[in-house]
């Protein structure tokens, strides 16, 4: 058996071997993300076209929504540079405040075709590279904050892929979240307490320890810490200071996909005493969702660690979903994380917020895609999303490629052929808050005197004379560089005609030795 199946070996690799050597097209599969990495040039062409050409006509005509209980927002964080260093590009969109797109890079069966799946989704809101935590801060966590001052009892959950943000996140707007409480009149005490869940194990942040803290019920119920440290916040600058160390001492481990990674659910509490009595706000930081291709490179601890990290997700998401569809039963009990998290799906006075973090890159498509289907489902509606789908086999041009190319066929067109457009692009070059009438065009422009433009200008001489100089140098550019031209055309055709002349005395020449 063994020498037949050598010689069967030997004779397929003998034939792949005369099938490469010959030049042949052979495709081998590969996975999704190594492709788009293949073909990012490409794909990341179509990204920057869809985006400037199609992406606004989309969100015109997608329906917005507000969610009944939980608040659902999605942050997008901004492409790395060591993903940028791989090759890895960004495919996630964010038109307005409260919609966001992921582009899809696939690729057709025959592995040559390319198109692109835009798929929209709109949020109660959506923050994108470009929003800074006080922002977020502003838009998600103050309107809680002043809930909890009033006496409310409020929540704020991070959600997503590992590494897309969530802990940047909640640390950003923990500072913002320590001044408003500080900044009150009215506040007479700020009690708090922290701790991590890992597994069904619980561990003190405040006041760490290697014995893990017991969950009890009481007798509503309700899942208590037993144990668990609270202290006394002496002011804001304490309260940053504490958060900070609880931060520190928060479990971490590198993953495949992030170099350090929160490995556990983190929950934070304050409680408020005011003049309006006692509010609360609790802070959960989630530990990160990972695909199981990026658990495969884990040890068997660290993949049942990622597991059970999965499970208590998969349970949160069911429980927010039986909260926003008014289910009579939520499964609470299901898992630790949400027996915790108990007061939020029951209470009907308590407020929560869910944050939704995305990675930008393309090898990451599949899981922010998979973030946003679960961010919809907390939100409490089926999936309402759009999705079109745009096809790469015609040729276009990115934007950047498109202004250059405008900006030659300008300096090349003399100012008096210019179009309205085209006065409208100089001028925004030269200075955007000049209004001349709208629909002007060239052959006007060229008329104006300096005063006109400075009555443009809203009386500024100085701006005025400065466009009026700037275009008279246009049209004298314009014209030298037409001279140059023509100049440089009757030189090459006197050339030409010089080559003939030569040409036809040498053949005369020949023809006379001929003869």
């Amino acid at each position: 058996f063994l020498p037949t199946f050598a010689v069967a070996f030997n004779l397929i690799e003998c034939d792949m071997a005369a099938l490469l050597g010959a030049g042949s097209n052979v495709e081998f599969m590969v996975d999704k993300r190594t492709s788009r990495l293949e073909k990012a040039v490409d794909f990341r062409k179509a990204v920057a076209f869809y985006k400037e050409g199609e992406v606004q006509a989309v969100v015109e005509r997608l329906a917005k929504f507000k969610s009944p209980y939980f608040q659902v927002y999605v942050r997008k964080r901004p492409i790395l540079p060591k993903e940028e260093e791989v090759g890895d590009f960004d495919v996630v969109t964010v038109p307005d405040l409260r919609t966001i797109c992921i582009h899809k890079c696939s690729m057709k069966a025959d592995l040559k075709g390319m198109f692109l799946e835009n798929h929209f989704e709109s949020f109660d809101g959506t923050f994108s590279e470009e929003s800074k935590n006080e922002e977020v801060y502003h838009r998600v966590l103050q309107p809680l904050t002043e809930t909890a001052l009033r006496g409310g009892n409020v929540t704020c959950l991070m959600y997503g892929q590992t590494g897309s943000g969530k802990t940047f996140t909640m640390r950003g707007m923990q500072k913002h979240l320590a001044r408003d409480v500080f900044a009150t009149d009215e506040l007479s005490l700020v009690l708090l307490s922290s701790f991590e869940l890992e597994g069904r194990e619980c561990r003190d942040l405040l006041e760490p320890s290697d014995v893990p803290l017991q969950l009890l019920e009481d007798g509503n119920g309700n899942l208590i810490v037993q144990g668990l440290g609270e202290i006394v916040v002496e002011g804001e600058n304490d309260l940053i200071q504490l958060l900070d160390d609880m931060a520190e001492r928060r479990k971490t481990h590198a993953t495949f996909a992030n170099a350090e990674s929160s490995r556990t659910h983190s929950f934070t509490k304050l409680r408020i005493r005011t003049s309006c009595g006692e509010g609360e706000i609790s802070l959960v930081d989630l530990a990160g969702s990972e695909r199981n291709k990026d658990s495969a490179h884990h040890d068997v601890s660290r993949q049942k660690e990622s597991a059970l990290i999965n499970s208590s997700l998969m349970a949160l998401k069911e429980c927010v979903r039986k909260k926003q569809e008014k289910a009579g039963y939520i499964p609470f009990r299901s898992s630790e994380l949400t027996r915790l998290l108990k007061p939020v799906f029951t209470s009907d006075n308590s407020k929560c917020a869910v944050i939704a973090t995305v990675s930008p890159g393309a090898t990451d498509c599949e899981h922010s895609l998979n973030t946003l289907q679960h961010a919809l489902l907390m939100s409490g509606r089926n999936s309402e999303s759009v999705c079109t789908i745009f096809e790469m086999g015609r040729k276009f041009e990115l934007p950047e490629e498109k202004k250059e190319k405008e900006r030659v066929r300008q300096s090349s067109l003399a100012p008096v052929k210019w179009s309205k457009e085209d006065v409208a692009s100089w001028l925004k070059g030269i200075d955007p808050l000049c209004k001349v009438p709208f629909g002007t065009d060239g052959k006007q422009l060229i008329r104006f005197s300096c005063s006109r433009f400075v009555q443009a200008c809203q009386g500024d001489a100085e701006r005025g004379g400065r466009i009026f100089e700037n275009l008279r140098k246009t049209i004298a550019n314009v014209k030298a560089k037409g001279e140059a031209n023509r100049n440089h055309a009757r030189l090459a055709n006197r050339a030409s005609q010089l080559s003939s002349v030569k040409s036809i005395s040498a053949k005369e020449r020949r023809e006379a030795m001929g003869q």
